[in-house]
């Protein structure tokens, strides 16, 4: 689906639950819409509730669904609440009862159908069973009761019938009457159980007649006994005329390759690509036209097909690839014009999977249609060009790992994915390239290292390339210009940096790393940002002795050069270094590192700092890091806002706080600075945070600070939870109160993590504060239908709390009290799943389909 059809499916969505709603405020003054999940840009531009949405009331229990459309989960609350409810307050009209009205009326034509097809087929059976009365008189006592079985079987459908009358017909054909055969063929149009029956009965009585193969070729268009019917083509293949093959390839390809993702649970279609193989060997002409044929259908699921198909012929007749390159190419690259169902985001992976075979067996003439389809193509086209490119090394992920690829298409992929960022500046394609780059297939790593100043050369065209284009954008542009440029940079920069790392990787003679070593110094010096990507990418070589020798001279001048952008980036490869080569790095680089954490330029420290997390400095240098983190920290807590930043060196300073006097004032410092951090950012690095500051006094205060941002989160609960519980006791006891204060603010929204928190303060030794809490939830929460069930919830702890006071006290009297109490819940919770189940076998879908 286009974009735009998209956008017009949501605009249409959004009036309709807009509408629902109006007619659910006029049903009743107690119900309500609640969103499930958040807004997106076309509902912030119209107004209108693009979402899911469910229906609520707080006379009725939580429950029910949230649909897209609004109209279905009102109707589904309507059937579990409205229907028994005797304090509705009605609004006004039109209200819900339209819906109703509507759903009713489909329930009542369709009734109505169903009724009108059962006479339809009533009076169909009547028909079959007096031409079959006037043959009875014509038939042996044998052929009469196969008639009786026709009969029973066309009236009940019982396979017992069935099977008798086949099983018949496979053992002895020669005393099947005429006249009853030829009563099956005639009567195989009616029904889809008396074709199929037919097939079977003529495949073992006359399984050479014209008439079996017609039906035969009936059944497999249709799609029903695909299986029976290719064994009856099978066994006639020579009397299938020319003409009627082209029809019969889309189902013949699809029995030969079914597209699975189709198929949700249940047996999935099994694989049989002996007619398809067959008919290609006998007329490659007819299926050819047939494969044409449908093409011409342009469907994404027809193309999928012709995919499979072409995949499957290659695969049996590799001399065919050549038939079929510019066939598959050029649905391939020109899909987003010729496919109107194509989704946004969506390719022809089947497509794709025959492209692939192609690569390895026509890879010249594959890039000769490529590069002819190019010319003129537009931006979508080009896009696809560069996929296919990208598959020349992509298929190495193939189930069939041994195999590998032809030095012809390691080849083509190298030049053409080289080629391809300086001839095609785009953001799409540049990110196909990267990813092609990122991982390339070991077997091309001999061809990099013998064109590695090729791949530097292009790095540097992309660096002139990025220059180019943003001189002409100029600085006066739109803001998303702007955007687009700053995506459009990190692309290019991302493709440079993959091709130099990858010239370095393969680097592996002192002669190769010695000539990247002289490629890379020979960029210019104001190209800053690309020798700095090139500095990183050459870590790669430092894996070993000889590579770190190589590489040394330029990662030390870059960390003590006088360029910004060059102390940044080296700060940055010294954690590319491979764990072994870092293993012998002369303590002079650590020093020199060091210094980074606290250079005045923001660019600097900040890449020092992420660093950190990927090198083990040696143990002289940790008090030096840790003093830099304190000095960072207060700097970023007090005046700069950059919170990501903060909490980053937060959790830093936190592991490394043993190397610093009163290690135990630093971790509450930490909690305190962590405290003047936004808590979504606190929130993204929860679990850092939990593991480096849970030891101090104060990570309640953290805690209590970030836990209101999980309001109204789906997902990751256990981070919420683990928190809570990651809380010393001593920490709190110590700020109990800020944490009831909180659990309090929570409870009405995520009463779960309120009961956490109050299992927390019972456990730290602040019964009556969880006590407490636990009863303000109780009496805070009312007493409707809704509410009941979330008194429960905090009722039990709530008794588990004071029936252990109790039991401690040895109050037995007491004891007898709360277990009479708490038995009078259980009965009461019961009683509430019991009116729900009863309203939940009141739901369904609300139209039939």
């Amino acid at each position: 689906m286009r974009r735009d059809d998209e956008i017009e499916k949501a605009i249409a969505a959004g009036e309709r639950n807009a509408e629902v709603m109006t007619l659910m405020h006029n049903w009743c003054s107690h119900a309500r819409a609640k969103r499930m999940g958040g807004a997106g840009m076309i509902e912030q531009m119209t107004g209108l509730p693009i979402s899911h949405f469910s229906m609520e009331c707080d006379h009725a229990p939580m429950g029910g669904m949230a649909c897209w459309d609004f109209g279905e989960s009102s109707l589904d609350f309507y059937d579990r609440n409205c229907v028994t409810c005797t304090i509705r307050q009605p609004v006004g009209l039109p209200n819900l009862s339209k819906l109703v009205a509507e759903r009713e009326e489909a329930r009542r034509i369709a009734y109505a159908r169903e009724q009108v097809e059962r006479n339809i087929a009533e009076q169909a059976l009547k028909q079959r069973n007096l031409e079959r009365a006037g043959i009875r008189k014509n038939l042996d006592a044998i052929n009469q009761a196969l008639l009786d079985d026709l009969e029973a079987y066309d009236r009940s459908h019982d396979d017992v019938d069935r099977t008798r009358l086949v099983e018949a017909a496979r053992m002895a054909p020669e005393r099947l009457d005429p006249q009853l055969i030829d009563l099956i063929f005639n009567q195989s149009g009616a029904a889809t159980s008396l074709a199929l029956l037919a097939l079977d009965v003529g495949a073992a009585v006359v399984p050479n007649e014209r008439r079996l193969l017609l039906l035969a070729q009936r059944l497999l268009r249709s799609g029903i006994g695909a299986e029976a019917a290719a064994q009856v083509l099978m066994a006639n293949l020579a009397q299938i005329e020319d003409g009627d093959v082209p029809d019969l390839v889309p189902a013949v390809a699809e029995l030969a390759s079914p597209d699975h993702r189709e198929f949700f649970g249940g047996h999935e279609p099994r694989s049989d690509s002996r007619l398809l193989l067959a008919m290609w060997k006998e007329k490659p002409k007819s299926v050819t036209r047939g494969i044409e044929q449908l093409l011409e259908r342009k469907t994404v699921a027809a193309s999928q097909l012709v995919g499979r198909s072409i995949r499957l012929i290659i695969e049996h007749d590799p001399p065919a690839a050549k038939d079929f390159v510019l066939v598959a190419a050029a649905r391939y690259v020109r899909a987003k014009q010729l496919l109107s169902d194509l989704g946004e985001h969506e390719s022809l992976g089947d497509m794709a999977g025959a492209l692939n075979l192609m690569l390895d067996l026509e890879p010249k003439a594959l890039d000769t249609v490529l590069q002819d389809l190019s010319a003129g193509a537009n931006i979508e086209a080009k896009r696809n060009i560069a996929k296919i490119y990208s598959e020349a090394w992509r298929g190495h992920y193939s189930r069939d790992k041994e195999k590998r690829h032809p030095e012809a298409r390691l080849k083509l992929g190298l030049d053409r994915l080289t080629w391809l960022p300086s001839q095609l500046f785009e953001i799409e394609i540049l990110s196909t390239v990267a990813s092609a780059f990122r991982y390339p297939p070991d077997e091309v790593w001999p061809f990099i290292e013998e064109h590695a100043d090729k791949l530097v050369g292009a790095a540097l065209l992309i660096d002139e390339q990025v220059v180019t284009t943003e001189g002409r954008q100029g600085e006066r542009a739109p803001i998303h210009e702007h955007l687009e440029r700053r995506s459009l940079r990190s692309a290019a920069y991302q493709v440079a940096e993959n091709f130099l790392k990858a010239a370095a990787k393969a680097s592996k003679s002192e002669t190769a790393k010695a000539r990247f070593i002289e490629a890379v110094q020979a960029i210019p010096h104001e190209r800053e940002l690309l020798r700095g990507i090139a500095l990183r990418a050459a870590m790669e070589m430092a894996g070993d002795v000889a590579g770190l020798k190589a590489v040394l001279p330029m990662l030390y001048s870059g960390l003590v050069g006088a360029s910004v952008l060059g102390r940044g980036e080296a700060a940055l490869a010294l954690s590319e270094i491979p764990a072994r080569g870092r293993q012998n790095l002369p303590p002079l680089v650590f020093e020199a590192f060091c210094a980074l954490l606290l250079d005045q330029f923001i660019f600097v420290h900040k890449n020092a700092v992420r660093s950190l997390r990927r090198i083990s400095l040696p143990e002289d240098l940790k008090p030096r890091v840790a003093f830099a983190l304190f000095h960072l920290v207060t700097v970023y807590s007090e005046s700069e806002k950059d919170d990501d930043f903060l909490v980053d060196c937060i959790d830093e300073l936190a592991r490394r706080a043993d190397h610093l006097p009163n290690p135990d004032k630093v971790r509450d410092f930490c909690c305190h600075a962590t405290l003047k951090a936004e808590p979504l950012y606190v929130r993204s690095d929860s679990r850092g945070l939990r593991y480096s500051l849970k030891a101090s006094d104060d990570f309640a205060l953290v805690v209590a600070h970030v836990l209101p941002e999980y309001a109204g989160n789906f997902n990751r609960r256990d981070d919420e939870a683990e928190l809570i519980r990651a809380m010393s006791p001593e920490s709190v006891r110590k700020h109990k109160g800020r944490l009831v204060e909180v659990a309090k603010a929570l409870a009405d929204s995520e009463m779960w993590l309120s009961t956490l928190i109050a299992d927390a303060l019972y456990r730290a030794g602040a019964e009556a504060d969880a006590t407490g809490l636990l009863a303000h939830m109780a009496e805070t929460f009312g007493a409707t239908v809704k509410d009941k069930g979330r008194v429960l919830f905090v009722g039990f702890p709530l008794l588990a709390y004071r029936m252990e006071e109790a039991l401690v006290a040895r109050d037995d009297q007491r004891w007898a009290e709360l277990a009479n109490e708490w038995e009078a819940k259980v009965s009461e919770q019961e009683a509430l799943m019991e009116e729900r189940h009863a309203r939940d076998s009141r739901s369904g879908f609300s139209i039939p389909h």
